[in-house]
C-alpha cells in the first residue's frame, strides 16, 4: 500500500468513527426506551438486534490491519 492509499483508508476510517460515534448515543437510548417493554421476548430480541449493529459498528471501526 502506498502513502496515498495509507492517507485515504486512514481518512475513511476516521470518517467511520465519528460517524459509529454520533450514533452512540442513540444506541444508548434505544436500551433506556427497552426498558419500558413490558413483554419479556420482545425486548430481547430488541436488545439482540442493538447489541449485533452495535458490535458490527465496532468491528468496522476498530477491525485488525485498520491502522486504529
Amino acid at each position: 500500500m502506498n502513502y496515498q492509499q495509507h492517507l485515504a483508508n486512514s481518512a475513511a476510517i476516521r470518517a467511520e468513527i465519528q460517524r459509529f460515534e454520533s450514533v452512540h448515543p442513540n444506541i444508548y437510548s434505544i436500551y433506556e426506551l427497552l426498558e419500558r417493554v413490558d413483554e419479556p421476548l420482545l425486548q430481547n430480541q430488541i436488545r439482540e438486534h442493538v447489541i449485533a449493529i452495535e458490535g458490527r459498528g465496532l468491528i468496522l471501526c476498530f477491525a485488525p490491519g485498520t491502522g486504529v
